[in-house]
């Protein structure tokens, strides 16, 4: 169901079926104990420890880990950050607790997941607005890192989500960046990455990894699923997390070829040329960028 009304639905009404999704999700976290959504990350061995964390922080391993991958690549020491879909918070308060930056702000366009995450860390230093990421209220050059974990292939226009990513980064900004797609979509996702004209430090398949962390993850989602969705509406549920008689049929797809899972690290050039300009539509090639093999 969920991959006939990704293809064939109209942009429109693709959002706002996603806008509602997402509402639904945030409201079944009736016990907070749902603070990701991501495949999660891991190394080769289940539990392995590529992050240390506190114990509160434990169920929530893998999915972290995919955020480490990234976040660990900055310094966010007296940085301002920006999570664009930052979803039900568990990335934002991850990052904080373990890089300290200035400020973090989250925007989401579920204003049900924004309510959830100002109740669950209103006594925190951050901040969360209700917003799209193809048009953010954020004054230009506002962040000096933007991270966007996994949320990029429900945006029904990618292109106007890099241009605002631009214009609100500061020149010498960071843009940390992983999504999956099916893997015949994937080389127009690294044209996208390459044509914002920006220093790219790496590109990296993490597919392996993905995969790994869906596994290692499989049982806990399972059971998130049982506990806190009502029977009638579990097999619906179970489709969206990609969990059906008893398989992850997402894992699979990763295993087979049909997706793929990139990230990237995206330095702004200070002086830089706004996205969609005449300068910046000299970009370069795939062969000058620097494609990193998959971690293990």
């Amino acid at each position: 169901m969920f991959g006939l009304w990704k293809r064939y639905l109209p942009r429109a009404l693709k959002q706002r079926a996603m806008v509602y999704w997402y509402d639904t999700v945030a409201r079944m976290n009736t016990g907070d104990d749902l603070l990701f959504l991501n495949h999660g990350y891991s190394g080769p061995e289940p539990g392995s420890r590529i992050v240390d964390m506190p114990p509160d922080l434990e169920p929530h391993r893998y999915a972290i880990q995919l955020y480490d991958l990234l976040a660990r690549l900055r310094n966010w020491h007296d940085k301002d950050g920006l999570e664009i879909s930052c979803g039900l918070g568990g990335g934002m308060m991850y990052v904080e607790r373990s890089y300290r930056p200035r400020t973090m702000t989250g925007l989401d366009i579920s204003a049900v997941s924004i309510a959830a995450c100002r109740r669950r860390f209103g006594g925190s230093s951050l901040r969360f607005e209700t917003g799209d990421a193809q048009a953010m209220p954020f004054a230009d050059q506002s962040f000096d890192i933007v991270i966007n974990v996994e949320s990029s292939l429900n945006y029904p226009n990618f292109s106007a989500f890099l241009r605002e990513v631009d214009r609100v980064l500061k020149p010498g900004g960071s843009f940390l960046f992983a999504d999956y797609r099916r893997s015949d979509k994937v080389a127009k996702l690294r044209r996208s990455l390459i044509e914002m004209a920006y220093d790219i430090e790496v590109v990296e398949d993490i597919t392996p990894g993905i995969v790994r962390g869906l596994e290692f993850g499989f049982e806990r989602k399972r059971n998130l699923i049982d506990r806190h969705v009502a029977l009638p509406l579990r097999g619906i549920v179970r489709g969206f997390a990609g969990l059906s008689d008893g398989r992850d049929e997402e894992r699979e797809q990763f295993q087979t070829g049909v997706k793929s899972y990139l990230m990237a690290v995206l330095s702004k050039p200070k002086g830089a040329a706004p996205v969609g300009s005449a300068l910046s539509l000299g970009a370069r090639s795939p062969a000058e960028i620097q494609v990193a093999a998959a971690p293990t």
